[in-house]
């Protein structure tokens, strides 16, 4: 793969800015900040998303375990987990439908 060298001058006010952003998302290396910022934040929201998936399956996991023993779950139990499921997946959408509009 072929690279190339950038070159960013920035003023005192926007490098704080950048050094900021930087120590919130837990960037150390300057060039991966560059390549996230010229891919829009795709990054970041992949993290996000994985991340939600992540907790999306263990929810299921708890879900499936107590429909294999639906007579001892109280029908409000599983009500709210299905209520919980559904929200992740709402905001895991609403967060790659958001990404794609910007």
């Amino acid at each position: 793969m072929k690279m190339e060298r950038f070159d960013v001058r920035l003023s005192a006010e926007d490098a704080a800015r950048v050094g900021a952003d930087m120590r919130r998302r837990g960037i150390t290396s300057k060039a991966e900040q560059l390549r996230d910022s010229l891919r829009g934040g795709w990054a970041e929201m992949a993290d996000g998303i994985a991340t939600g998936i992540g907790e999306l399956v263990l929810l299921l996991n708890d879900l499936v375990i107590l429909v294999d023993d639906t007579a001892a779950v109280a029908p409000e139990t599983l009500a709210a987990l299905i209520d919980q499921v559904m929200k992740m997946l709402r905001a895991l959408l609403r967060m790659i439908n958001e990404r794609g509009r910007a």
